[in-house]
């Protein structure tokens, strides 16, 4: 627990910057850390007998809350798309800015087996993409466009036009993929702690990158988004 805490206490600035890039899926920097008036995100805080959520737009507010979860023993998810702001405290789920495509690799019983096939559609993206590690049994694809989807519905159809033709390129069929992107999708925050395994949310750079298997923590980086077109 002195090691989770302390990945939060001594890297605020570094969290926030991560976040800030992370939820606008964005390489650019701005120092009032907020992502438009219009758009919202929702963090949730799941353990074994709850659920938290929280309808946030400043970047800080994200960070604390986040903070606040950790410590007290919740795992944290993010929205993978951003939703219209509402009056009502939940987000608009009907109504997002549905640019980033979502993939989510899980396997029970071969790891690696997730981690090979969630490289197989990185490398058929050219890594245009980003990989997480989810902290427990798989990993997480996302790939982000500079313009977004008119809906949902066309963002899942080109989701899972994406995996066919990966399939048929590879002559290979997908054995861990478990969930795609739906409008209402929550994915763990990267860098946050799985409070189950205690295994760190990484951010994975290449194929050799095997750092999901240290126990260690890492403090934040800002993602760098390689839009795909």
């Amino acid at each position: 627990m002195q090691d989770l805490y302390e990945l939060y206490r001594d890297h605020r600035d570094e969290w926030i910057e991560m976040l800030y890039s992370w939820i606008r899926k964005s390489n650019y920097r701005k120092s009032s850390h907020t992502y438009g008036t219009e758009f919202t995100t929702e963090l949730v805080g799941i353990d074994d007998e709850s659920v938290r959520r929280y309808t946030l737009r400043r970047t800080p507010d994200v960070y604390t809350k986040l903070r606040k979860l950790q410590l007290e023993g919740f795992n944290a998810y993010l929205s993978v798309n951003r939703y219209m702001k509402k009056l009502t405290k939940r987000p608009d789920y009907g109504s997002g800015y549905w640019n980033t495509m979502f993939i989510d690799f899980d396997s029970e019983t071969d790891i690696r087996l997730a981690h090979d096939e969630v490289w197989k559609i990185a490398s058929f993206v050219n890594h245009r993409c980003t990989v997480v590690f989810s902290g427990n049994r798989g990993f997480h694809l996302y790939i982000v466009f500079e313009k977004p989807f008119s809906s949902v519905s066309e963002l899942r159809s080109k989701t899972i036009e994406l995996i066919k033709n990966a399939s048929d390129e590879y002559e290979y069929r997908f054995k861990t993929i478990d969930t795609i992107a739906d409008r209402s999708r929550v994915a763990k925050v990267p860098f946050s702690v799985d409070t189950r395994t205690g295994l760190q949310c990484k951010v994975l750079h290449d194929e050799s990158d095997m750092s999901f298997e240290d126990r260690s923590f890492v403090p934040p980086s800002r993602i760098r988004i390689n839009y795909f077109k």
